[in-house]
């Protein structure tokens, strides 16, 4: 999970330097989280699917 998120921070820092802090960081945090949620439980959200 937080492999996840880490990575979303840093996407959202890069983002922010190119387009706005706030929305750059939130943005990047989101898909941090939406990328583990994929990759722990798969598209469908069921655990084990992924």
């Amino acid at each position: 999970m937080w492999n996840g998120i880490r990575g979303g921070i840093w996407n959202g820092i890069r983002g922010e330097i190119r387009g706005g802090i706030r929305g750059g960081i939130w943005d990047g945090i989101w898909d941090g989280i939406r990328g583990w949620i994929v990759l722990e439980y798969g598209e469908t959200g069921q655990p084990g699917a992924g």
